[in-house]
């Protein structure tokens, strides 16, 4: 299995971008727009002014990422991970105009690498991927597998709701700044 994965890391590193083994964890480490995916579906055709052209069924190599110049690691993923041949199709494809087609593309029967981590500042910015961050990332993707499953999803759903509550709490407090006191109504004390 091994050579397995140096030969698909060789061919990775040819098509996208690097690929390496830091910390004993096969990664691939994308600068935009180096990452690209085959994506099914209907696609349309438009010429410049945005007129449409055509429509077609097909797989398509599109980005895999946002137009935005960020370094993303993905993490090496073993075939068995997506279950059988059978269940992907059974769960991608997608059918238009009498055509079935793998909205997430061909089974991917060698692996595939999935996108783990986006390398940019608190605030959104760039920041260069160096050998050291590289690590560090690595070192955290492996001490997360070790948590279990419920876990990681119990802290999401709690990280979700203090959004939510977060987002609640400053869009009341918006609303209730917009509105005058007493809807300017006068103020008259009964006794």
């Amino acid at each position: 299995m091994a050579n397995a994965k140096a030969i698909f890391i060789g061919e990775i590193t040819q098509i996208a971008g690097v690929a390496a083994i830091v910390a004993g964890v096969v990664l691939s480490l994308h600068h935009w727009p180096a990452a690209a995916a085959l994506i099914g579906g209907k696609v349309e055709d438009r010429d410049e002014r945005g007129a449409l052209l055509r429509e077609r069924v097909e797989l398509r190599w599109e980005p895999k990422y946002p137009a935005v110049n960020r370094w993303h690691i993905e993490r090496w993923m073993p075939p068995e991970t997506y279950g059988s041949p059978r269940a992907w199709y059974a769960q991608t494809i997608e059918r238009e105009n009498g055509v079935s087609i793998p909205a997430l593309g061909p089974y991917p029967s060698r692996g595939e690498y999935e996108h783990c981590f986006t390398l940019e500042s608190p605030r959104g910015e760039f920041v260069q991927l160096t050998p050291t961050a590289a690590e560090h990332i690595a070192r955290a993707i492996e001490w997360s597998r070790k948590l279990p499953r419920s876990t990681t999803k119990c802290q999401l759903r709690d990280r979700e709701c203090r959004e939510e509550r977060a987002y609640e709490s400053w869009a009341y407090d918006l609303l209730d700044d917009a509105v005058p006191a007493f809807h300017k109504e006068p103020f008259v004390t009964v006794v």
